[in-house]
């Protein structure tokens, strides 16, 4: 049974890198435009949609690599989110977001997560699913807790954390968590969250 799994899903990271391999991607800025060809959908921008939440219509695009919802009114991402296999960049950046979803943290093959300019409190100890995440921008939150596991996140490059209050012992937690990751920081405050 396990053998069966591991072949699935060795087989859907080739389909994902297969379908994907040598193509320069169409930038689908409409829902409509993009089902009208579902299966070459790769990169879909949604941004300033005055989305309130993600539409069923994005789950059909199985081989979607970039998907862009900055700019709208989401205050959660959907658990089927997990479902994109193939999924590299989100970027859900000036939203309404106040944690982070754990269909999040099924994306195995994402790269680059931005969750800018939400309301996100805590970094949870799921972010360590996110084994091939190489840029973490969080930016601009109210982020009072960082998970140790944020240390088991080897191909992290970048973790952009400017304009979080942040203690000078948060800061060098995040650095001895992280050390050859570049780590952007504003200046540490005198703060309490108390």
């Amino acid at each position: 049974m396990i053998s069966i799994l591991l072949v699935l899903s060795f087989s859907s990271l080739s389909q994902c890198e297969e379908s994907s391999r040598g193509l320069k991607f169409k930038k689908y800025t409409s829902l409509e435009q993009a089902m009208l060809e579902p299966d070459s959908v790769f990169y879909l921008d949604l941004s300033k949609a005055k989305l309130k939440q993600l539409p069923n219509d994005v789950y059909a695009f199985k081989n979607l690599t970039v998907l862009i919802l900055d700019r709208n009114r989401l205050v959660e991402i959907p658990e089927n989110i997990g479902n994109l296999r193939c999924l590299k960049v989100l970027s859900v950046e000036r939203n309404k977001l106040e944690h982070i979803d754990n269909g999040i943290f099924r994306l195995k093959n994402l790269e680059h997560l931005n969750l800018s300019k939400n309301e996100i409190r805590v970094i949870p100890s799921q972010i360590g699913r996110l084994s091939n995440l190489i840029s973490l921008e969080l930016w601009s939150n109210i982020i009072e807790e960082y998970a140790p596991e944020l240390a088991t996140l080897a191909k992290l490059e970048k973790l952009d954390l400017l304009n979080n209050q942040m203690t000078i012992p948060e800061q060098e937690m995040v650095k001895i968590f992280l050390p050859n990751t570049e780590i952007i920081l504003s200046p540490p405050c005198n703060c309490s969250f108390d």
